[in-house]
Formats: C-alpha cells, sequence, structure tokens
C-alpha cells in the first residue's frame, strides 16, 4: 500500500521475479486528486530498493500505457524511465 498522512492512497506491485534479475513493477493511484504529490515515484523508488537489497534485482520493468503521460512523468522523476 501507498499510505500518507494515514490513509491509503495507492499500491505498488510486483510480479515473479526472474532469474535474469528483473521484475516488473507496477504503481497505481486511487484518484486523480492523488496525483502530482510525489507519491508515486516515491513507492517506485521504495519498492525499486527493497527488490534490490531483499533478492538482487537489477532491472525494474515498467510497461505505462503511451496514454499515461502522468505515470511516465513519475516513472522519470523516479529516476526509471529515460527518453
Amino acid at each position: 500500500m501507498i499510505v500518507a498522512g494515514g490513509i491509503d492512497v495507492g499500491v505498488v506491485a510486483y510480479n515473479t521475479l526472474r532469474m535474469d534479475g528483473t521484475v516488473d513493477v507496477d504503481t497505481w493511484l486511487r484518484s486523480e486528486a492523488d496525483c502530482g504529490k510525489g507519491w508515486g515515484p516515491d513507492a517506485l523508488r521504495t519498492v525499486s530498493n527493497y527488490l534490490h537489497e531483499e533478492f538482487g534485482v537489477t532491472w525494474v520493468v515498467l510497461s505505462p500505457s503511451a496514454r499515461n503521460h502522468r505515470a511516465i512523468a513519475a516513472y522519470r522523476q523516479a529516476g526509471s524511465l529515460s527518453g
């Protein structure tokens, strides 16, 4: 869960850890009003660090829709996307 001010505002999730050190990660925020507050990038950095430290993950794969400009911006802010 992504929690801010004691309120559940979203979820960050990952799937099966692959043998090559990669994992797919996704984030969701509960509403449009919760966007733009830095919670998504913070959650992504937190889960990425956890996955690296606990399981040796070296690559986090993100697959946002090309239409989801907010997710792409959040992933870039987290340092997870280039371009």
